[in-house]
């Protein structure tokens, strides 16, 4: 009796046990909806007067502001973009080879190699396909690839960081 009393609250006990949800087979038709901003771009501060802001989206297009000096904006703001929009964006993203670039370019990594002072740094993030990835770059850094810089200024583009930074 104690044994079956034991095996059924064994079996009880494990019903309950939480087990994350599977995800959708690929071409199942389930859309999986990602949390939070799928791309980012983070402008910090230098000794003059460079923009310092985050600018953000979901995967639904949707853009979040955050100004905090030397922009037309102070303070948050959000608007929209077509999902269509942020899919191009990721794509771009990852045939430009962003997934691949360093995680970090600061003084004291070896992918600087030559730094010069009072230049702000980027930090971006993105998104896509499973695969999340995070860059600082500093740009007192020069071994830095000129395509992540280019690649920073189109995550702005597409995300419309202009109407609020004013620049």
């Amino acid at each position: 009796m104690t044994r079956s009393f034991a095996v059924g609250l064994s079996l009880v006990l494990a019903s309950c046990v939480s087990r994350p949800a599977a995800a959708p087979a690929e071409g199942s038709g389930e859309a999986v909806v990602a949390t939070g901003p799928v791309v980012s771009v983070q402008r910090t501060a230098c000794f003059g007067t460079c923009p310092v802001y985050t600018i953000s989206a979901s995967v639904t297009g949707k853009v979040t502001y955050e100004g905090k000096a030397n922009v037309r904006q102070i303070g948050t703001a959000s608007g929209q973009i077509a999902e269509k929009e942020i899919a191009a964006l990721l794509r771009e993203l990852e045939d430009a080879g962003y997934f691949t670039f360093a995680d970090r370019y600061a003084l004291s990594e070896p992918t600087c190699r030559r730094y010069s002072t009072d230049s702000p740094s980027v930090i971006s993030s993105a998104t896509f396909r499973g695969r999340t990835k995070r860059i600082e770059h500093d740009y007192g850094c020069v071994g830095a690839p000129g395509a992540l810089t280019l690649l920073e200024k189109r995550i702005d583009e597409v995300l419309g960081s202009s109407k609020w930074t004013g620049k």
